[in-house]
C-alpha cells in the first residue's frame, strides 16, 4: 500500500496531510504556523504534529528543495 504526504506552506499556516493512495482516505492531518524566513521550521513543526507511530511504522519521507509555496512528498511503505 502506498501513501502520499502533502505539505502546503501557505502565507499564515503550514498544513500537512497523509493520504492513502488507493482510495484517497485521509489518514492524518495537521496545521502549524508558517515560519519566515525559514519555511523548514514550520514544516518540521507540522510533521512533528502528525501521528509519529504511523510515520515510523509505515512511511519514509524526505524533504525536497523549496522551489514553490506548495510542496508534495511521495512516501513509501517500509514494512
Amino acid at each position: 500500500m502506498k501513501y502520499s504526504l502533502g505539505i502546503d506552506a501557505g502565507g499564515t499556516y503550514t498544513d500537512a496531510v497523509i493520504l492513502r493512495d488507493s482510495d484517497g482516505k485521509i489518514i492524518d492531518h495537521g496545521k502549524a504556523r508558517t515560519t519566515y524566513p525559514d519555511l523548514l521550521d514550520g514544516i518540521q513543526e507540522v510533521l512533528d504534529g502528525l501521528d509519529q507511530s504511523f510515520l515510523e511504522k509505515y512511511l519514509w519521507y524526505r524533504s525536497l528543495p523549496l522551489l514553490q509555496p506548495t510542496l508534495f512528498w511521495k512516501v513509501q511503505v517500509i514494512r
